[in-house]
């Protein structure tokens, strides 16, 4: 073999391990953009995981999208029952505030609980959209170095921005719902559901409609994020038949006192306790206590209210 056949294959040899070398450069550096691409929230719900171990840590599967629920068994050994938690938009059940007491509290009461974490839904409010620019020309279906002319912007139409955007977020919940559902009633357990802030909002909607079936529903500072949108509430909650708390606090009470006004069920029950912040800051025991006697006064016998749907 001659010299100049030596160094060809020496150097194909040398153009394909670096080609190797590049190929898995290329593979390593698409993986850690799909670890950046993660959610932070998800990360967070990673790293809770750990903490938790198995016995709590349950993780659950909506479409495609893996979340985080955190399973609290009653430590009683007097079951009474199983109480679904969602919190407010983009929080996880463990956050701290009046969910992690409220928990720590029910689980030592009777109660089994599962929390589930929660994406953050779209509530923006209408926003203009700018379609390309076009030249004079173009326009006109000719070729133009002129300058783009100034294109105006379009203006959605509110309602059907509102309407689209409640259809995805409902949908979105629907899913995590459906899922920590399952996960409730394949142990066998009928099940309250507790709501915070835009998610209660939310959740009225799937109940009156029936498309999920608690037996009990406790809202803590319901509320929309834009708007009060009292009467389309009132129209949910009027359509609702079993027993519901309603939990606000001194700066939601004024949206509170208008329901209160309009509805006129026996399966309602409404409490405004002061506290500051969707977590009632400063009154979080008041409000724990009032959720327990609630439960045990209306919902120890949970087959009565199933019985209602």
């Amino acid at each position: 073999m001659s010299t100049l056949q030596i160094l060809s294959s020496g150097l194909l040899a040398l153009l394909l391990i670096l080609f190797i070398d590049v190929e898995i450069i290329a593979a390593e550096s698409e993986a850690s953009k799909a670890e950046l691409v993660e959610p932070p929230s998800l990360r967070n719900d990673r790293i809770l995981a750990e903490q938790l171990g198995d016995s709590q840590a349950k993780w659950l599967t909506a479409g495609k999208t893996e979340f985080l629920g955190i399973f609290n068994a009653d430590t009683s050994g007097k079951t009474v029952g199983s109480l679904l938690i969602l919190p407010t938009p983009g929080r996880s059940a463990k956050s701290l505030g009046i969910l992690t007491q409220l928990i720590d509290e029910l689980s030592s009461k009777g109660w089994n609980t599962l929390g589930i974490s929660l994406p953050i839904f779209d509530f923006s409010a209408p926003s203009p959209s700018f379609p390309e620019a076009q030249t004079t020309t173009e326009a006109l279906g000719e070729e133009s170095d002129n300058a783009p002319t100034e294109s105006p912007q379009v203006i959605p139409d509110a309602k059907k921005w509102y309407a689209d955007q409640e259809t995805k977020n409902m949908a979105k919940l629907l899913e995590r719902i459906l899922a920590a559902e399952d996960e409730l009633l394949a142990k066998g357990d009928k099940y309250v559901l507790l709501a915070q802030g835009a998610t209660a909002e939310l959740v009225l909607e799937l109940i009156s409609s029936r498309v999920i079936k608690p037996a009990g529903l406790i809202t803590l500072n319901l509320q929309h994020p834009i708007k009060p949108r009292t009467s389309l509430i009132v129209k949910n909650l009027s359509a609702i038949k079993i027993p519901v708390l309603d939990v606000s606090n001194l700066s939601n009470k004024g949206p509170a006192h208008n329901r209160k006004l309009k509805l006129n069920s026996d399966n309602y029950k409404q409490l405004v306790i002061p506290g500051s912040g969707i977590d009632f800051r400063g009154s979080e025991l008041l409000v724990i206590k009032r959720i327990r006697g609630w439960l045990k006064n209306t919902l120890l016998n949970l087959e009565s209210s199933v019985d209602r749907l």
